[in-house]
């Protein structure tokens, strides 16, 4: 028995929906901007939210910061010939501000340092992009 979930899709199954015995279908109905509340967000507000497990605030959501060394392109048949000890060459070069990303988006740039007491590495911020709503 199916669920129908593992079907594919058209775009003519969006538009007119269909009963489980494929009568009496009634068209789909697009939402107009009007039908939306209108939700005002303050950036700087940290606000709490209500989940299962209680309330978190918004601001304590920890996200992934990535911090984008360089890029370079080369033909799968040359990765795929790469062995240990072999160099990619970078668009970037030393010095450089690195990008910071969160989802994809940058964020921002710094610069790559040495914590030399714990052996780790470390970004000093450089620009921060303006948030904007």
């Amino acid at each position: 028995m199916s669920d129908g979930f593992d079907q594919p899709m058209s775009a003519g199954d969006m538009s007119t929906p269909s009963s489980p015995a494929g009568k009496g279908a009634s068209p789909a109905v697009a939402p107009v901007a009007g039908d939306w509340p209108a939700i005002s967000i303050d950036a700087a507000e940290n606000r709490s939210v209500r989940l299962r497990g209680g309330d978190v605030q918004v601001g304590e959501i920890p996200v992934e910061i990535s911090a984008i060394l360089g890029r370079t392109k080369l033909p799968v048949a040359k990765l795929m010939a790469a062995s240990e000890g072999e160099q990619l060459r970078l668009d970037t070069q030393f010095g450089q501000p690195v990008e910071l990303q969160v989802n994809g988006v940058v964020i921002g740039y710094g610069e790559i340092v040495a914590d030399v007491l714990d052996n780790f590495v470390g970004i000093r911020l450089l620009s921060l992009n303006t948030v904007t709503e």
